[in-house]
């Protein structure tokens, strides 16, 4: 709701940031009050390559055991 993103705003100190993005603290996860944060763009798109390289490597993972079983 925007009463939720008003409390993120200032929990977080939203306004300090250059480029303020909402970012969900666990991925895998909907957004919610306790799963959001605000962060600076910069870190948000950094951490997304960095979630999709983990899954990449993750899938591989998992089929190579499944070749196993």
């Amino acid at each position: 709701t925007v009463e939720d993103l008003r409390v993120l705003w200032v929990k977080y100190k939203a306004w300090r940031f250059k480029e303020p993005h909402i970012d969900r603290i666990d991925p895998g996860c909907h957004y919610t009050l306790k799963n959001c944060r605000f962060i600076e763009g910069h870190v948000n798109r950094k951490k997304a390559c960095l979630d999709r390289d983990k899954n990449r490597k993750l899938q591989e993972a998992i089929a190579l055991l499944k070749q196993v079983i």
